[in-house]
């Protein structure tokens, strides 16, 4: 619908479109609230990583040097591509932590999901498929590092698309909070390894592998069919799986005897904790 208005002697028109009065509001509300985070993460955040950039080169450097002497007499040069080939998923995460970033600085530039957004969410979530499958596929990848790395570029990555994403979809009333809530309870998940194994860590079990899936393809189906009563469905989909995943693994998390992440579900408790006793009896 247009509406013709009248300033002076020159008139103006304004295009409304049915739907974006929410969509704008909500934006215009986030801003507000995240005025100091966008200072922070489009002034200060990249200086930062430039820095830290600057110093781990001097430091993989200064370490190279000091153990160049024993590299060259002890391994052959296959043996050099294999430990090179080991830092591929901890560098797959780290991509993923600036794609993910890079999504912060644009949230404010478009009032909509743009192309590039679209893309950098793509790529990053491409890269969290991958890097688990190329860390069990080459030998000695695998790590606690690496994992602890997945664990948080994962939840960044969920963060951002909340706080920075969601206020660009023209979804119904009072997901957006309903979403924050969800996503609240999911970090709650930590409390029972804080207060059994004194730890924080989230398990990587089969439940949570899909919701991941499921919540990485939320984006481009919103992005292909927009606020649809089918997408807004899928949502509250989204939600509930939320809430029952994180419940399971809250009891898997409060059943195990020892902190272990890469459980698959709440059949492998009985086993991973016989397995747990008979070690510790043998003080393996």
């Amino acid at each position: 619908m247009v509406v013709s208005e009248t300033c002076g002697s020159k008139p103006q028109t304004q295009l409304y479109t049915h739907g974006t009065g929410l969509a704008s509001t909500n934006l215009r509300h986030y801003r507000l609230l995240l005025q100091p985070a966008k200072t922070f993460f489009v002034y200060f955040l990249p200086l930062t990583f430039v820095v830290f950039l600057f110093t781990m080169h001097h430091h993989v450097d200064a370490c190279t040097n000091h153990r160049g002497w024993y590299l060259q007499k002890q391994i052959l040069s296959k043996g050099r591509d294999k430990m090179k080939l080991k830092h591929i998923p901890n560098a797959l995460c780290i991509i993923r932590f600036i794609l993910v970033a890079l999504l912060i600085p644009l949230s404010f530039v478009s009032e909509n999901i743009s192309i590039l957004m679209l893309t950098l969410f793509l790529i990053a979530g491409f890269t969290d498929m991958i890097d688990g499958t190329i860390a069990r596929k080459i030998k000695g990848a695998t790590s606690n590092l690496g994992a602890e790395l997945d664990s948080m570029a994962d939840m960044f990555m969920v963060v951002v698309a909340v706080f920075f994403i969601v206020p660009h979809m023209q979804i119904w009333r009072y997901f957006q909070l309903a979403i924050i809530i969800a996503l609240v309870f999911k970090l709650m998940s930590a409390v029972p390894g804080i207060i059994k194994h004194r730890k924080v860590f989230f398990l990587h079990t089969l439940s949570n592998k899909v919701l991941g899936f499921i919540l990485f393809i939320t984006v481009p189906i919103y992005f292909i069919f927009g606020g649809a009563l089918g997408v807004n469905i899928y949502i509250i989909f989204i939600i509930v799986a939320v809430f029952a995943i994180t419940l399971e693994e809250m009891v898997i998390i409060g059943t195990l005897d020892y902190p272990r992440k890469d459980i698959k579900g709440f059949w492998q408790v009985k086993k991973v904790n016989e397995e747990y006793r008979k070690n510790s009896v043998r003080g393996i």
